[in-house]
């Protein structure tokens, strides 16, 4: 089972990935859009997002999208990973491999461009540790 943590703000992001034992670990930037009672949680360095009426089903949602996104990422080659993380920003490492590292930022007025919402939606910044 995936495990995740809201955490304090950090800049960077990371991930340490280890593709024999199809584990992943790290910290990430999200966002929650607060639109017409409904809640969006959106991870852009990964381009993932889930939706739910409640903030409690947004969580398990995203808990699904994350471990449905997983489990696909391990099934594929490592040139594949590598190919799939750099589409979003991601960065290996030289010294260590299994580390990766995303400076990229995206703000709330790039949230509310991307998903065509108006100004006055609610949104909110996080991280999560997974």
């Amino acid at each position: 089972m995936l495990k995740y943590l809201e955490t304090p703000k950090q800049d960077r992001q990371f991930l340490k990935i280890n593709p024999s034992k199809k584990r992943l670990s790290g910290l990430l930037h999200t966002f929650i859009i607060n639109d017409h009672d409904h809640y969006v949680k959106y991870i852009p360095s990964l381009n993932l997002s889930a939706y739910g009426d409640t903030k409690e089903e947004l969580e398990e949602m995203m808990q699904v999208c994350l471990e449905e996104y997983l489990d696909a990422f391990f099934d594929l080659s490592d040139s594949e990973m590598q190919k799939e993380l750099s589409k979003y920003g991601w960065e290996r490492e030289k010294l260590f491999r299994k580390r990766y590292f995303n400076n990229s930022y995206v703000d709330k007025e790039g949230i509310l461009q991307n998903f065509n919402l108006p100004a006055e939606t609610e949104i909110s910044e996080s991280q999560i540790a997974v």
